[in-house]
């Protein structure tokens, strides 16, 4: 199944909202904006974790033979499952956007960390063996 994707036909105002199946870390897609040259804040990624907003981000379009767009990702470290994508109507009369994509990324434990941990135990083992030979 190919990832989805929007063009604007007529009013390009709105915001495009978009409830995910489920929580996820990472949200990114592709873009082009009706325009020629540089759009400063050509396009803006909203996170919503259910009502309360997790953050957002702007994304200006960089000019192209053609059309002005980009690459528009975002990671977050609390989980969302709102997004509301909007584009800047001002600068640019249409915009497409596709290869909407999502993620869930895991967390590797530092080295550092892994070493605090591991030296934690051992010293939790060498006081109980101590204590048992007194």
């Amino acid at each position: 199944m190919a990832p989805p994707n929007v063009v604007s036909v007529g009013n390009n105002t709105g915001v495009l909202s978009m409830t995910l199946p489920s929580f996820v870390d990472t949200f990114g897609y592709g873009y082009a904006v009706l325009s020629t040259g540089a759009v400063t804040a050509a396009t803006t990624i909203s996170l919503f974790s259910g009502a309360t907003p997790v953050g957002a981000l702007a994304y200006n379009g960089v000019p192209d033979p053609t059309f002005s767009g980009g690459f528009a990702g975002i990671e977050s470290t609390i989980p969302f499952n709102i997004v509301r994508v909007t584009f800047n109507s001002v600068a640019a009369p249409a915009f497409a956007l596709d290869n909407i994509r999502t993620a869930t990324t895991t967390t590797v434990p530092e080295p550092s960390t892994m070493l605090l941990i591991g030296t934690g135990i051992m010293v939790l083992v060498f006081f109980r063996r101590s204590r048992k030979g007194v």
